[in-house]
Order: structure tokens, then C-alpha cells, then sequence
């Protein structure tokens, strides 16, 4: 069984001859960009990517999976809004990530991104919503843009 190194090398030549990626290096390890985006980056134990949205839950539910900081490599607490570390025993996972990475980049260049999951604030895990506090913020919004009253 090859390597993760090897492995990302492999996947990283096929997005470069492919997928108009080019080499580069984020924080000083080796990445891929696209657009001038990093979106894929070896990391310890894995491989990392910038996702956002369903690509983002996704692979943060892979098992070993974690929230990832290129600039923080080792610091298992540390978590760059959108960066998902996906481990060596998932590397089946990689290149479908690595596919929705360069969209989520193509995505940001239209100002369609909020890096991470839906509902998550900077990558955060968001707490629940109550009805009621969904309710009052309804209000808010609906009386700031219309001019009628909501009953409860």
C-alpha cells in the first residue's frame, strides 16, 4: 500500500494535467491552486481541503476526519474556516473532495461561499435554533422589509 505522499502525489499530477490546478505552497507545505486559491494541501496524517457547504459536512463525517488550520498543522484544535483534514485510511474519499474543493473555489469567485457547513458560523459548530428564537428573528426581519405586523 503506497503512502499518503504518494498518494496525494499521484492525485495532485492528475488535477494538474486535468483540472487546470497548478502546484504551490501554503503556510510552506506543498498545495494545490486553483485560481490562485489553495483548495488541497498534504498534511500530517492526511490530506487537507477548503470546502464549504454539503462537501464540508461530508467529510467532516468521515471517520478521523477533523477541522484543520494549514498555518497550525499540528494543533489538533486549531481550525481554518472551511480546511476538513481527511486521514490516510479514507484517501478513496480524496478525489471526489478534491473534485468539490476546486468547485467551492469556482464558487468563491462568485461570492457564493460561506466557508464551512451550512449553519456553522467561521467553521463553528452553530448551537440549535429554538422556535422561539427563530420566530423572533422572523419578526425582525419581516418588519425591517415590509410594512405589516406579524401576529403570533
Amino acid at each position: 500500500m503506497a503512502n499518503a505522499r504518494t498518494r496525494y502525489d499521484t492525485l495532485s499530477e492528475y488535477l494538474v494535467r486535468n483540472h487546470e490546478a497548478t502546484h504551490g505552497t501554503l503556510f510552506g507545505k506543498p498545495c494545490l491552486v486553483h485560481r490562485d486559491e489553495a483548495f488541497m494541501q498534504i498534511a500530517p496524517g492526511g490530506v487537507a481541503f477548503r470546502l464549504h457547504g454539503r462537501a464540508y459536512a461530508g467529510a467532516l463525517a468521515l471517520p478521523g476526519a477533523r477541522t484543520y488550520d494549514p498555518n497550525e498543522p499540528a494543533n489538533t484544535a486549531a481550525a481554518r474556516p472551511g480546511w476538513v483534514l481527511v486521514p490516510s485510511m479514507r484517501f478513496l474519499a480524496w478525489e471526489p473532495l478534491a473534485h468539490a474543493a476546486i468547485a467551492c473555489v469556482d464558487a468563491a469567485r462568485l461570492g457564493q461561499v460561506t466557508w464551512g457547513a451550512r449553519g456553522e458560523a467561521n467553521g463553528a459548530d452553530a448551537p440549535a435554533s429554538s422556535s422561539e428564537s427563530l420566530a423572533e428573528r422572523a419578526t425582525k426581519a419581516l418588519e425591517k422589509g415590509f410594512d405589516f405586523k406579524v401576529e403570533r
